[in-house]
Order: C-alpha cells, then structure tokens, then sequence
C-alpha cells in the first residue's frame, strides 16, 4: 500500500456501520475497527491504509513476516472455539523483491 500512487484511493467507501446493521467497515481487517474512523477518511489511500494496517499490528502484538510466501495452512485443532492453524513459510529474498505492505 505504501507504494500507490498518490492520488489512488480506495473505491470502496469506509465507514464504521455499527448502529445502521450488524456488520463492519467493509475495509476493515478486524473486529471492532474501522479505517474511516481511525483515518478520519472514506477513502483511504494506499499510505493511510498501512498506517491503519501497522495500528492493528501492534495493537494485536501480530507476527508479521515481511519477505514470506505462504506455502500451506494447515488445521490443528480448537482452542475456546476458536480454530488453531499452522501455517508453512518460505522466505523471498530475491533482489527484485520488494517490502509492498
């Protein structure tokens, strides 16, 4: 995201929709999030969109790998009803490569 141009936004609008119905920002990655209201913008751009995705990722403590492609998931059971995975990497390390989050 930090490498669009500009003046590329999101077409889709963002907006917190909690009140109007049961759902939630359609641009969100989280529960209980909404990039509108965190970015104070119905159409983010591709640098508002990272701030907003590196805010989740600290405040969730995530693991991101940057450089990594998935090469499998796999299920491992439940934990409180929650589905546990293990998920297979593979480093991407080549020159061309670049960091496109």
């Amino acid at each position: 995201f930090k490498q669009w141009p500009e003046e590329m936004r999101f077409i889709s609008p963002s907006f917190n929709q909690q009140g109007w119905t049961d759902t939630f920002d359609l641009n969100a990655i989280s529960k209980g999030t909404s990039p509108a209201y965190s970015l104070h913008s119905e159409h983010p751009s591709g640098a508002e969109y990272a701030s907003y995705l590196s805010a989740i990722v600290e405040t969730n403590k995530l693991n991101v790998r940057k450089l990594t492609e998935v090469v499998s998931v796999r299920n491992i059971g439940a934990a409180k009803e929650l589905p546990l995975f293990a998920v297979d990497v593979r480093s991407v390390s080549s020159p061309e490569e670049k960091d496109v989050s």
